[in-house]
């Protein structure tokens, strides 16, 4: 299977899109040009940092900053305004140490290692390099689909890093997607996770009704499935015998024969 093929049945979310193309840009100037909060647009910053669900990179509504987290960090933004400009001026290369040094000043000034909020703050300012998929258990997971799908040469997961696993999905994604700018991305990595998520469910209820047949046939040695043409027999009896890794060989009778 290809990522490009997946894709082709995607229909992208317009409105997330078009909303992450809109504040992106304008996050990223800011970030480089403010040194205070309270210069950013009002509308602007409560879209950047102070909206927890609904927000135009990643909705988390819970696992955000609280009320009293928020008004903390802000108190102390002249500290972490110049790493935010440190990300924003670089669009090109993944600032490791500067992540490292943005979540050390977060978790100093929360109640709660927000480590999903954290990672939102930061890949709201990196677009061409970090993914929309700010929860680490759910980036894990589209790794994880992604291989059982047999999509080819997906990277190796690094469980020593949410920032490396998000560099590395985007980076595969703009090698397999065709596409003009990483901005056209930006909803493909959501939208992969939940059509493989689906999948894996179909694929599972479809393995229990396989499993049953197999226990009928294994009991009676015969198996006759009916049913009108075009049905799908044929189709179900290939993938009984692949999944009992059975030798098969198959006949069709004239329909006049009795």
């Amino acid at each position: 299977m290809e990522l490009q093929n997946i894709i082709n049945k995607i229909d992208i979310w317009q409105e997330w899109h078009d909303n992450y193309c809109y504040f992106v840009p304008k996050f990223i100037e800011s970030a480089k040009t403010y040194e205070s909060w309270q210069d950013w647009d009002k509308d602007l910053f409560y879209e950047f940092f102070e909206r927890g669900g609904d927000q135009c990179v990643s909705s988390l509504r819970l696992g955000y900053f609280t009320n009293e987290e928020k008004d903390i960090i802000k108190k102390d933004w002249s500290k972490l305004a110049p790493m935010l400009k440190e990300i924003a001026e670089s669009q090109e290369q993944p600032l490791w140490n500067v992540y490292d040094q943005i979540k050390s000043f977060i978790r100093q000034h929360t109640n709660q290692d927000r480590k999903t909020a954290t990672n939102r703050l930061i890949a709201s300012l990196q677009p061409n390099l970090l993914c929309t998929i700010v929860q680490e258990g759910y980036l894990m997971e589209t790794f994880t689909l992604m291989e059982e799908v047999g999509l080819a040469n997906v990277p190796k997961y690094d469980s020593t890093s949410w920032f490396k696993n998000s560099f590395l999905l985007l980076e595969y994604f703009k090698s397999n997607i065709k596409h003009d700018s990483a901005f056209d991305l930006c909803t493909y990595a959501w939208q992969v996770r939940e059509y493989l998520k689906n999948q894996s469910v179909v694929y599972r209820q479809s393995m229990e009704d396989i499993k049953k047949y197999i226990s009928l046939l294994e009991a009676n040695k015969n198996l006759v499935l009916t049913g009108a043409p075009g049905t799908g027999k044929t189709y179900l009896a290939k993938k009984i015998a692949r999944t009992m890794r059975a030798k098969i060989e198959f006949v069709q009778f004239h329909p006049s024969y009795s």
